[in-house]
């Protein structure tokens, strides 16, 4: 439970937004909230809560563990309505002008802040950090948490709508219009996305910040952004409520109870969630996890809903009316329920049981205010016999609630003999106002001894599974001091001697965090708390690196980093370096100096770089680059080099030209952008698909190609294929004569005869010539002859002689060597046909070479 902000109707701190309601719904001005969670509050000592008083102008610290009420502490220089902020220590009083008082809860008095706070701000608060959040002016600022006053510088951010501490003090910001989650120290840390703008969103903590969550009802989904809790999802709620009366509080394990309208859900803290059975017109105003138990506040029925987190079975709680909702608050297992303008608060203990209590006694006046010497605010000064008594007209049991100063000033003297003793806070209107010194004691007695005061802790050193603790004596206050009792994270573990002001904290658990406080012991009592210090042991850790950078490579990281301190007891000796896997494995190196290449990695896989400083007391804390930079959770890095290479497929052949294609080189973990392409040692053309098409080429003849691919780290290697293209061609078909055997005839089908004969077998494929006229080429012809025998027909460049030309059946072909041609050779039957056949294939018996040749 972590104090948060939020804007009006999405309060959790308890304090209603009604007229009769003295803590003004933690509204300043504008009307934003301040504290960290649902009725949250953080330890205070003994486990108490600091609670508002409006009718008398104070606040009463309650013990719920014990069953009763403190001391009041007045915050009369506040004009009312004022709201409570609840701190480590103790709480801040902040009323609508801005004006601010802080509580001491180790001295249990009130001092004003020496300057106030502007009207329409607000404060948020944990053990870790103080924030100021000032709507008018859209920004947010540390503070310092014993005065209020600036200690960071402002940040300018709009649109917020709650904000969070965590447990290192950075400020997170829910801003729902553009569905994201800001970070902030001293500016901007980094935005988490968490949903579309305008959804509905919020964020969250625990009461230590140990766990930050955002928590998006309209997608119905949470999102971790500090801690280690898994992403959840739940029943969504209904959608078009905005963010107004979005309610969330957050366990100490990271459980969840989400409210918002007349909807709740529990989320566990490794589970998905469930809509919780609230009975029949609960509206959410508010809702609070307690001791592992469940509330839900409806302060316009006025009723209590306690909901068990294991079933999300939700029960009405009985004897709580409207007066008791005024102001909710939870701290140490207990739920308090303060009547903000009575004198009765009721404390709802886990069991269920609830005990009311009464803050101050009928007719009491707090004890005064002190204030800054410079401040311009009055205090209230206060005598006890001043105090108001109870007359005939005031009934026994109910205060008689006094005018202050400015306010309407308490008549001090008691009136003469016959006088008219005026009642309530009437004053005679025929008297001015006179105030008197007080009635003095017939005889001075001496001074009743109280309890001692805070002694004050002067160091608290961190060692190896200890801690040494050394304080100031406490002022006794008439009681001597018989010793001293040590108190960690508010629980008894050791008395000493009243000589003895320093203690040896032991059988601590390195890593973890200590609260430490001290208080004197006299026969009258316990005295008061000294305020608290923390204390994390160590076994004697090196600090951690500073300034860690990772710049990725090809298939490596070089992590360079600041030299970490010392050992409280030893010295830096190496650094360890872990590389890990986003999701996967890791690889560690150690290095003796401040940078290391870790190398052998995978390029395109994203890892994040951590680096710790090891002595002989140990390994220290780890470090990682800044948030946003390579090598960081939320930015890994991501090795990469120069593209791998391609490979070939099979190469589409044309016309002068010829088409390319290839697989797709491997990236090396950074994007290709594209393909280089060079055709006979050209220059480089560069193509962003997987082909090429190389125009202009030579027919049949082999021209070389290569290709490589390229991305921002450079080109990788060259890759050569070799590609011809080819003349078109076209089959020629010789037929031979069914008649004479030894006649043969070349056809452009392989059917020779015609319509008026049918003297030609099948004629089979033999060659096949150009399509079209080539360079260097002559159109060969048939011509045919008559004899004897039969009509004889061959090729030739010209019909000569007796030969005349035949059905125009012609070719086109070189008279000599070609590349990529096929040489064609001419055979005659003697007194018979021509015959021709590719050189190294043989003709017919009987048939001999002509020495007639051309190529196809």
């Amino acid at each position: 439970m972590n104090w948060g902000w939020r804007l009006p109707l999405q309060k959790r701190q308890g304090v209603g937004l009604a007229a009769c309601v003295a803590v003004f719904a933690l509204v300043l001005g504008t009307g934003l909230l301040g504290a960290q969670a649902t009725g949250a509050v953080v330890r205070l000592q003994d486990g108490g809560a600091w609670l508002a008083n409006v009718a008398q102008g104070s606040v009463t610290w309650v013990n719920g563990y014990a069953g009763q009420a403190g001391k009041t502490v007045p915050v009369g220089s506040l004009s009312s309505p004022f709201k409570v902020v609840q701190r480590p220590d103790g709480a801040y009083a902040v009323d609508e002008q801005g004006n601010a008082t802080l509580i001491d809860g180790a001295q249990l008095k009130a001092t004003d802040a020496p300057s106030p706070l502007s009207s329409g701000v607000d404060i948020v608060a944990n053990s870790a950090a103080t924030w100021l959040i000032d709507s008018k002016k859209n920004q947010v600022q540390r503070l310092d948490p014993d005065t209020l006053e600036p200690s960071g510088k402002a940040v300018a951010i709009k649109g917020v709508t709650q904000a969070v501490i965590d447990n290192e003090g950075y400020l997170w910001a829910a801003i729902p219009s553009e569905g994201v989650v800001v970070r902030i120290w001293d500016d901007e840390s980094g935005r988490t996305e968490v949903g579309r703008p305008g959804e509905n969103l919020t964020v969250a903590a625990d009461e230590q910040g140990e766990h930050v969550v955002a928590v998006n009802t309209t997608a119905g989904s949470t999102f971790s952004l500090h801690g280690d809790d898994p992403a959840r999802s739940f029943p969504a709620l209904p959608a078009g409520s905005g963010t107004d009366g979005l309610q969330v509080d957050v366990d100490h394990d990271g459980s969840l109870l989400i409210g918002l309208d007349g909807r709740a859900v529990v989320v566990p803290a490794d589970g998905e969630g469930r809509a919780v059975s609230l009975p029949s017109g609960t509206k959410v105003d508010q809702v609070d996890i307690v001791a592992g138990v469940g509330y839900v506040t409806d302060r316009d029925s006025g009723s209590l809903v306690r909901v068990d987190l294991g079933s999300a079975a939700g029960k009405t709680i009985p004897n709580v009316g409207d007066n008791d909702l005024t102001d909710v608050e939870a701290h140490g297992n207990l739920l308090y329920l303060n009547d903000s303008g009575g004198n009765q608060v009721k404390v709802v203990k886990p069991d269920g049981v609830i005990v009311p209590i009464e803050k101050y006694r009928p007719g009491q006046d707090p004890a005064p205010q002190s204030s800054p010497a410079n401040t311009s605010r009055p205090t209230t000064p206060t005598d006890p016999q001043t105090a108001p008594t109870e007359t005939e007209d005031t009934p026994a049991g109910q205060p008689t609630r006094t005018p202050r100063r400015n306010q309407g000033n308490p008549v001090t003297g008691k009136p003469s003999a016959g006088d008219e003793t005026p009642q309530g806070d009437e004053t005679p209107a025929d008297e001015p106002e006179v105030e008197k010194s007080p009635t003095p004691s017939p005889t001075p007695t001496e001074a009743e001894p109280e309890a001692p005061g805070a002694p004050a802790i002067a160091t608290l050193t961190a060692d190896d599974a200890k801690a040494e603790l050394e304080w100031s004596a406490a002022a006794d206050r008439g009681s001597a001091i018989t010793g001293y009792e040590i108190l960690v994270d508010n629980a008894p573990v050791e008395q000493v001697g009243a000589d003895q002001l320093t203690y040896t904290l032991t059988g601590l658990t390195n890593g973890t965090r200590y609260g430490v406080r001290v208080r004197a012991l006299s026969e009258v009592g316990q005295g008061d708390l000294s305020r608290i210090k923390y204390v994390t042991p160590s076994a004697d850790l090196p600090g951690a690196p500073q300034s860690v950078t990772a710049a990725p490579g090809d298939g490596q990281i070089v992590v360079t980093w600041g030299a970490a301190a010392d050992g409280p007891r030893s010295t830096v000796q190496n650094y360890v370096v872990t590389v890990t896997v986003v999701g996967g494995g890791s690889t560690t190196t150690e290095s003796n100096g401040l940078q290391s290449t870790v190398t052998e990695l995978t390029n395109g896989t994203q890892y994040t770089v951590t680096v710790a400083a090891r002595s002989t007391g140990g390994t220290g804390e780890a470090a990682a680059p800044a948030d946003g930079q390579p090598g960081s959770a939320g930015t890994p890095a991501v090795p990469s080099g120069k593209p791998g290479t391609i490979t070939f497929k099979a190469p589409v052949n044309g016309d002068k030209q010829v088409t390319v294609s290839w697989t797709a080189a491997n990236a090396a973990g950074s994007p290709i952008t594209g393909y280089e392409v060079s055709v006979d040692q050209g220059a480089a053309k560069t193509v962003t698909t997987t082909s090429y098409t190389a125009t202009g080429l030579t027919n049949d003849v082999n021209h070389n190609v290569r290709v490589r691919a390229v991305n921002k780290n450079g080109a990788g290697d060259w890759v050569s294929g070799t590609v011809k293209p080819v003349t078109p061609r076209k089959a020629f078909y010789q037929c031979q004569s069914n008649q004479v055997s030894d006649i043969y005839m070349l056809n452009k089908t392989n059917n020779c005869n015609n319509a008026q004969a049918s003297r030609w077998n099948t004629g089979v494929e033999v060659f096949k010539v150009p399509t079209a006229q080539q360079p260097g080429t002559v159109q060969w012809m048939r011509c045919q002859m008559v004899t004897a025998r039969a009509i004889v027909r061959k090729q030739a460049k010209a019909c000569t002689g007796d030969w005349t030309s035949n059905a125009g059946v012609a070719f086109w072909a070189w008279t000599s060597a070609h590349a990529g041609a096929t040489q064609i050779v001419e055979y005659h039957y003697s007194n018979g046909g021509y015959y021709y056949a590719p050189v190294g294939k043989s003709a017919p018996s009987g048939f001999a070479k002509t020495g007639v040749n051309f190529w196809v």
